[in-house]
């Protein structure tokens, strides 16, 4: 019960069994919420960092295609 944040004085102090058992669902519900959601930031973040990565990459890629491209430039034949 400490996990969900419900402590025994909290339990003892409702009158019905019902009442017990609402307190338990609600807190069971509020701390699977906040950690879904944790999850879900964390799991956003790193999908980010994923595509900036790829990003990066693509760019620099392509960079080193037209460097590479850019080295033989004298063999070229200008046909104009």
């Amino acid at each position: 019960m400490k996990e969900f944040g419900i402590t025994q004085t909290a339990l003892t102090a409702l009158e019905t069994e019902e009442q017990r058992q609402e307190l338990i669902v609600t807190a069971m519900k509020r701390k699977l919420k906040e950690d879904y959601e944790r999850w879900r930031k964390e799991v956003e973040k790193r999908d980010k960092e994923i595509q900036k990565t790829d990003t990066n990459y693509d760019a620099k890629e392509i960079k080193f295609e037209r460097e590479r491209s850019d080295s033989l430039k004298w063999l070229k034949l200008k046909t104009k």
